[in-house]
C-alpha cells in the first residue's frame, strides 16, 4: 500500500474513532449513574479506544511525514478566485494574500458558529433558590426563542465582545415528575441532575 493512500485511511479510520468515542462519553455521562457496574464497563471500553486512537495518531503522522519527505504540494487556485482574493485584500487593506485569506475565516467562524449562540439572559428565580444555586456548580438563565430555563456549567460559557452565549445545541430538556423541565447541558450527568433537582426541591 502506497504512504499516501495509507494516510488516508488512517484518517478516516481515526475520525470513526474519535466519533465514536465521543458518543460513548456522551451517553454514559448523561444516561449512566457513575456507580454502576455498566458505567464501568463502557468507561474501561472507551479507555480502550483512546489507546487505540493514541496508536492510529502516532501511525497517521508517521505517515504524513513520510509524505511530506517524499512529495511536493501544489496549490491551484483559478485565475477569477485570485482576482477577488486581490479585491477582497485590497478593500480591507491586508498585506498579504495570508492576511487575507484568515480575515475571511474569521467571518466565515462568526457567520457559521457565532450566529448560532444563544446570549445568556438573567432569569428570575426565588432568593432562597438563588443563594442554594451560589454553593454549587450549576448556573441558570433564561435564553431567547428558549421556553425553557437554561441550566449550564461555567465551562459551557462563551465570551465574544464581553458577551456571554451559551451553544444550545448540545444541550438537552430533561424532567422529573412534578417538577419543571429544564434545558440541560451535556456536561452534567445523571448524578448531577438528581443533585440539582434535590437543589430545587429544598428551595421551595
Amino acid at each position: 500500500m502506497q504512504e499516501i493512500y495509507k494516510a488516508e485511511i488512517l484518517e478516516i479510520k481515526l475520525e470513526i474513532l474519535k466519533d465514536t468515542i465521543n458518543e460513548l462519553e456522551n451517553f454514559i455521562y448523561s444516561k449512566i449513574h457513575k456507580n454502576s457496574n455498566s458505567y464501568k464497563k463502557l468507561k474501561l471500553y472507551i479507555n480502550t479506544l483512546i489507546q487505540e486512537e493514541f496508536i492510529y495518531q502516532r501511525e497517521l503522522n508517521t505517515s504524513k511525514t513520510f509524505n511530506s519527505e517524499n512529495s511536493i504540494s501544489v496549490i491551484k487556485i483559478k485565475t477569477d478566485i485570485l482576482n477577488s482574493l486581490f479585491e477582497i485584500k485590497k478593500d480591507f487593506s491586508c498585506r498579504t494574500i495570508s492576511e487575507t485569506l484568515e480575515l475571511l475565516s474569521e467571518f466565515y467562524i462568526d457567520d457559521r458558529y457565532y450566529d448560532r449562540l444563544n446570549k445568556i439572559n438573567e432569569c428570575i428565580i426565588s432568593v432562597k433558590l438563588e443563594k442554594n444555586l451560589n454553593k454549587s456548580f450549576f448556573y441558570i438563565c433564561e435564553c431567547e426563542n428558549i421556553d425553557n430555563k437554561v441550566i449550564y456549567f461555567i465551562d459551557d460559557i462563551i465570551i465574544k465582545n464581553n458577551i456571554k452565549y451559551l451553544d444550545l445545541r448540545k444541550f438537552k430538556l430533561f424532567k422529573k415528575s412534578n417538577s419543571e423541565e429544564y434545558l440541560f447541558s451535556s456536561r452534567f450527568n445523571l448524578d448531577d441532575l438528581d443533585e440539582f433537582y434535590n437543589i430545587i426541591n429544598r428551595s421551595l
